[in-house]
C-alpha cells in the first residue's frame, strides 16, 4: 500500500493506493483501495504536485503537472 499526497494550490489530499502509474502524455493515474480512480491531467489548470510515500513514510516519488 503507498500513500499519496496530492497538493493542489492550497488543498492537501492523502489517499492510500496501490498502485500510481504516470505518463507523459496523460498525467497522473493513481488507483485507491477500493475506491475510484483519481486522474491528474498532464495538462492541469494549476500546478499539481503529487507524492508517492512507501510505509516508512518516505517519498518515494514526486510529481509536478
Amino acid at each position: 500500500m503507498l500513500t499519496v499526497l496530492i497538493k493542489n494550490g492550497g488543498e492537501e489530499k492523502i489517499v492510500e493506493a496501490v498502485s500510481v502509474e504516470w505518463n507523459l502524455e496523460t498525467g497522473v493515474h493513481i488507483v485507491p483501495d477500493m475506491k475510484e480512480n483519481i486522474n491528474i491531467p498532464r495538462t492541469a489548470k494549476s500546478d499539481v504536485e503529487v507524492f508517492v510515500m512507501n510505509s516508512d513514510g518516505n517519498t518515494v516519488a514526486r510529481y509536478l503537472s
